[in-house]
């Protein structure tokens, strides 16, 4: 170990006597080397250089003697320049040889500056702030020259901008070397370093930003004449990726080629503009990257044009930004920088793509411009699910949906905000989409059902969409829908403020509204008709339920305007018959109007009760009704703000018909037996039990009336009935209150008979009603239903009087017309008809009755009996019912008056 200690030794020894020698040799000779190289550079600038220190060195740069420029600034050749500074750097060394040196010349060898920058610029007069060297001056008479041989830049921040070109390139030099002849006209140098570019901008595009290169290139320079050209340069990326230059730049044109090969798809990110790099920031991605990229310019104010070709194969790329993943990407393509050479007439195509989009298989192309504001168009093909797409074009009013699709699509718009990609911006988009599903589902927010098993075949132009068929379940029940949904799209946002408009079909299964209701969350807005909504739908439900109802095979037009809804031909089968009709609904001031025009056939008056619990009523119920209804009814009412009918100002007119109706234990009817019971003539004739129960239960063959219902009133005009119990003329008003006022009339004699008994032939003939009106009984029916009061009416019974006289006087003139020819000009008296019976009237007076009796009285005891009394036509019809002479007694407390009949 001696021996090496030796030379360890030996060598320290050395480098202190060659150090010391050094030093000494940099103060003998510094007032020798300094003013000779101080001088020639004073004589040779054309521009101010400030210095703080000038040395000279012989350890630096050994074997080289170097005079070292300590804080060297070199202001900018021209005064209008942006950089008035056109170099500053902490050290600068300018080399020579010592074997030069020792002979007396002084050459130039080497260059190195270190710490500081360079900033080169051309104004838009072509004026340059570097021109700091005055090449033209003689020095051939001196012992200085320069025979630069190397040229060393280390941590260096250069900059060049020549704006007429719009180009700017900055670079942060951690240190470049350049090797060769650069004193002679044509130089050939090796040039190889790392730098860091800060900005490569051509127009307003710029390119690998912040990216880190290392340079290996041979170059040919005359920079007489502008000329610079690589014919071998190779730039590595990243230290991995190796591009492969060449080409040329003269004084009014430039050629570049950049060949990659065999990269990284995830090189991508560096190559692409920035404007494009927008879109891949933060991107993680691998595959097979090829391109070849040309720069080129013609003339030397006009910016350079950029165009490329790319290939990507067996590619994925995961564009974490928007929740996108490729994979299997495979595609080929161009890059463009545009007629005018910027970022708006930049343009990428992919002219085939193929991969997997979010798991879905896609296939298309895809080409996107003006990269400041991008403006895309695609063509493309695609299976899978639709909710893969969910970060892109889910609906924010769309709790969730599973849709597996296949779509045909063409799709082109700008996109405003090159940060995200919203709902918004596809709404904006022009569309071309056919879509196919199967076996989807989806949930609309605050809806209570889920469609679900949909098959559907949907074609969308812009924001319309197109529903070639559509079905499934809504809820547990099949759906069927058709037609096309204007402005569809912007429907699912939430701030939609465009109509809702829909022309086609709809089909039902099964709608069951109670159902719904319930799982319908509480709504406290006010009931108001849709003001954005306009539609015009073929309405089917093959089954509806509402509250009791049950309607079948419904059918009908909904045609749907800014506060109107209108249901045309409308028809559906319920309650035992059907109904059909139109409907119509409009929104007001202060609340909605319901207006209706319906036909109802034979529907069943205890099933109709029943579903609409009576009406809100008890009086009159499913219990009491039976038969069949038919009726044309016009109603109108209206609907308050919580959804509540306003029955005080319903207003409708009913023409209805009730066939093989039955009246069942109805109150107020059955109180006509208490007037019966309570009057003693009556009580005389009638049979009370066998009356009562036939009033328990009436039955009729046709009831048939127009009622009118207005202010809380229903209007019923005279009527006749006839029923099981007997025949009845009716009239009056029925309140909703339930107040009531009824006018009834029968005929007696049809319940003076017993039950299965007929008038039979008498000493006087028929006893039969002749038309006149004889022994009608007049009631009034008034209060309430829950306490009815009944009594005779009078004024009816007059009024039937005066009919009567009237009819008489027609009669008379008849007579005299048809036997005497009077009044042969009056056309209003009817013709004579021949009687088929002899018909007696029976006229009954009670204050007659009363005298006779009084007489009867008075000369009881005077008169001596007879044989047999001559009776007279009353007495006779009264021994004819049966009645008893103690019944018969009972006359003189009579309170009926003959106006009573």
């Amino acid at each position: 170990m001696k021996w090496v200690k030796r030379i360890f030794l030996t060598l320290l020894i050395a480098a202190v006597i060659i150090g010391g020698l050094a030093t000494w040799a940099g103060y003998h000779y510094r007032g020798m080397i300094v003013p000779v190289v101080t001088q020639q550079l004073n004589k040779n600038l054309q521009t101010k250089v400030h210095v703080d220190t000038i040395q000279l060195t012989f350890l630096k740069h050994f074997p080289m003697a170097s005079v070292e420029f300590e804080n060297a600034i070199g202001l900018s050749s021209n005064p209008n320049s942006q950089f008035d500074t056109l170099f500053k750097v902490k050290r600068l060394y300018l080399s020579f040889s010592l074997i030069d040196l020792y002979k007396g010349n002084y050459k130039l060898r080497e260059i190195e500056a270190e710490n500081g920058f360079m900033h080169m610029d051309v104004d838009q007069n072509n004026r340059h702030n570097f021109e700091f060297w005055n090449s033209q001056n003689d020095t051939s008479s001196s012992n200085f020259s320069i025979a630069l041989e190397k040229v060393t830049l280390d941590e260096l921040h250069y900059r060049f901008a020549h704006q007429p070109r719009e180009e700017n390139f900055s670079f942060q030099i951690q240190k470049i070397t350049g090797k060769g002849d650069f004193s002679s006209t044509d130089q050939n140098i090796a040039l190889y370093g790392k730098l860091k570019v800060d900005d490569l901008k051509i127009g307003n595009i710029h390119y690998l930003p912040g990216e880190e290169l290392s340079l290996d290139a041979g170059m040919e320079m005359n920079p007489k004449n502008n000329f610079y050209q690589v014919s071998r340069g190779t730039v590595t990326l990243r230290n991995r990726y190796d591009l492969h230059i060449t080409g040329k730049t003269t004084a009014k044109d430039l050629k570049w080629n950049i060949d990659g090969q065999n990269l990284n798809i995830a090189v991508l990110s560096a190559l692409m503009p920035d404007k494009v790099t927008t879109f891949f920031n933060d991107f993680k991605g691998k595959g097979k990257l090829n391109f070849d990229l040309n720069i080129e310019r013609q003339n030397e104010n006009k910016k350079p044009s950029i165009n490329s070709e790319f290939t990507i194969e067996n590619g994925s790329l995961d564009l974490s930004k928007y929740k996108i993943e490729l994979a299997n990407l495979n595609t080929s393509g161009r890059y463009t920088n545009g007629g005018n050479q910027n970022a708006q007439s930049s343009q990428i195509h992919f002219d085939t793509l193929s991969g997997k989009l979010n798991g879905a298989v896609i296939n298309g192309r895809f080409r996107m411009q003006n990269f400041i504001h991008p403006l895309f168009e695609s063509k493309f093909t695609a299976e899978g699910n639709i909710n893969q797409f969910d970060n892109l074009i889910k609906p924010d009013t769309i709790s969730s949906w599973n849709i597996p699709v296949k779509i045909d699509a063409a799709i082109a718009g700008r996109i405003m905000n090159t940060d995200s990609i919203s709902y918004t911006d596809f709404i904006n988009w022009e569309k071309e989409i056919n879509l196919t599903a199967t076996k989807a589902g989806l949930k609309v927010e605050n809806s209570p059902y889920t469609f679900s098993d949909l098959t559907a075949n949907l074609n969308s132009t812009n924001n319309d969409i197109k529903i070639e068929k559509l079905n499934g379940l809504w809820g547990s029940d099949s759906l069927d829908l058709s037609g096309t949904w204007r402005n569809a799209l912007p429907f699912f946002q939430k701030e939609n403020t465009k109509p809702f408009r829909f022309f086609g079909n709809i089909f039902l299964q099964k709608f069951d509204y109670n159902e719904f209701q319930k799982k319908q969350k509480p709504d406290s807005s006010e009931f108001t008709l849709p003001k954005n909504v306009l539609a015009d739908i073929k309405l089917s439900i093959n089954e509806l339920i509402y509250d009791q109802s049950r309607f079948e095979k419904v059918h009908s037009r909904v045609s749907v305007r800014a506060g109107l809804i209108e249901a045309k031909r409308f028809q559906t089968n319920a309650y035992g018959g059907n109904m059909n009709g139109k409907f119509l609904l409009r929104d007001g001031s202060s609340n909605v109007k319901l207006i209706a025009s319906t036909q109802l056939n034979e529907l069943d008056v205890q099933q109709l009760f029943t579903a609409f619990n009576n009406f809100g009523q008890q009086e009159i119920t499913a219990d009491h009704l039976r038969g069949k209804l038919t009726s044309s009814t016009r109603l109108s009412i209206p609907i308050d703000r919580n959804a509540n009918v306003i029955f005080k100002q319903l207003d409708a007119v009913a023409d209805l018909q009730i066939a093989n109706g039955e009246l069942i234990d109805y109150k107020p009817l059955q109180g006509v037996t208490d007037v019966v019971q309570e009057n003693k003539f009556l009580r005389l004739f009638i049979k009370l039990d066998d009356f009562e129960e036939r009033l328990k239960h009436v039955k009729f063959d046709t009831l048939q009336n127009t009622l009118r219902i207005k202010n809380e009133v229903v209007t019923i005009p005279g009527m006749q009935i006839s029923s099981s119990a007997l025949n009845i003329d009716l009239s009056g008003e029925h309140h909703f209150n339930n107040d009531i006022d009824y006018k009834l009339s029968f005929n007696l004699k049809e319940v003076l008979q017993k039950k299965d008994d007929k008038w039979k032939q008498s000493d006087f003939g028929y006893i039969a009603d002749d038309g006149t009106g004889n022994m009608q009984l007049f009631l009034h029916i008034h209060g309430n239903v829950d306490d009815p009061i009944i009594d005779f009416d009078k004024s009816a019974r007059k009024q039937n009087r005066k009919q009567i006289v009237e009819r008489e006087v027609q009669t008379t003139k008849a007579i005299l017309k048809d036997e005497l020819g009077l009044f042969k000009g009056d056309t209003t008296i009817p013709e004579i008809e021949e009687p088929t019976e002899q018909e007696y009237e029976l006229e009954f007076d009670p204050s007659e009755n009363k005298d006779n009796d009084d007489k009867s009285a008075q000369s009881g005891s005077d008169r001596e009996p007879e044989k047999e009394e001559k009776k007279g036509v009353f007495k006779k019809f009264i021994d004819k019912l049966g009645v008893s002479d103690t019944t018969q007694s009972k006359f003189e407390d009579w309170e009926i008056e003959d106006e009573d009949l």
